[in-house]
């Protein structure tokens, strides 16, 4: 079923818990709501951020929650997120209002979607893998996607204005396939190295 962690709410997830349904967490126009992963988790359903101050993180240590091909991760209205777990994707990641900052890997598998649009903000600083068959898209203007790190065999797309910001340090042959369309930009970053 769907569940909500509303505002100053706190869902930990251990021992392979879940859902099959949609969890919510935040609420929009307000601050927190945390989802803590106890252990490694691997989730099929829907998962929702949204208002102030949500948050994916941790106890301990930093864990992994892997998103399956039927999973969703959906960013979205105003406010901001931030993820400071790994995460590895192989279903579809959007991020169409706010800002979602990420400071733990983010792998992108085959077959995995990421979109940002709207004028919405997904900042990565961890190392981006996005594999073969993996698709990484901005589009639209105040749209933004920074990357750190990047290893790229998939597809990098800036369209529509959109903007993709590299940061970190990657090589040229790392960049792989990177397509601009429609005034969509790509930049190095301050203190990039390439």
């Amino acid at each position: 079923g769907n569940l909500t962690v509303a505002n100053g709410q706190t869902l930990t997830l251990k021992n392979g818990g879940g859902w099959t349904g949609t969890a919510t967490i935040g609420t929009p126009g307000q601050n927190n709501g945390f989802l803590y992963l106890g252990t490694d988790t691997t989730l099929n359903g829907g998962l929702v951020f949204t208002g102030s101050n949500s948050q994916l993180t941790y106890n301990s240590t930093p864990r992994i929650l892997t998103l399956t091909s039927n999973a969703t991760l959906l960013r979205t209205g105003a406010g901001n997120s931030a993820f400071f777990d790994h995460l590895v994707n192989a279903g579809t990641v959007t991020v169409n209002g706010g800002t979602l900052n990420a400071s733990g890997n983010f792998t992108n598998s085959a077959g995995g979607n990421v979109t940002v649009s709207n004028g919405a903000i997904f900042s990565q600083t961890g190392t981006f893998t996005n594999a073969t068959g993996a698709t990484a898209l901005v589009s639209g203007t105040g749209s933004k996607l920074t990357i750190a790190n990047v290893s790229n065999a998939g597809s990098l797309l800036a369209d529509s204005a959109g903007l993709l910001s590299l940061t970190g340090n990657f090589t040229t042959d790392g960049l792989g396939s990177i397509t601009l369309a429609n005034g969509g930009t790509v930049e190095l970053a301050a203190n990039s190295t390439l």
